[in-house]
């Protein structure tokens, strides 16, 4: 018999809400504006403190790392949040 013990880490664990390798085609428009995609992080079963994520997003091709902003950094979880979203801009190349 097994048993899986609940997460009792106050603090949670963080995840992305989609678990599915996110691919971006680049919309049909005139110049080279950037386009946002937000990334939904999600923390859970805890929710309480303060707590830092580092990121960093890896382009499939090292010549697109021009494109990307930001390549990493930090997003904080305030106590008892449990979502935030990671805005992540790339340049439209037409």
């Amino acid at each position: 018999m097994v048993t899986i013990l609940a997460n009792d880490d106050p603090a949670g664990f963080v995840y992305l809400e989609s678990v599915e390798l996110i691919n971006l085609n680049e919309p049909v428009r005139g110049g080279s504006q950037p386009f946002t995609v937000d990334i939904t992080v999600s923390r859970g079963p805890g929710m309480f403190g303060l707590v830092n994520v580092p990121f960093e997003i890896i382009p499939e091709l090292e010549e697109n790392r021009d494109d990307l902003s930001p390549m990493q950094g930090s997003i904080t979880f305030e106590n008892k949040q449990v979502k935030i979203s990671l805005s992540t801009s790339f340049l439209n190349f037409i």
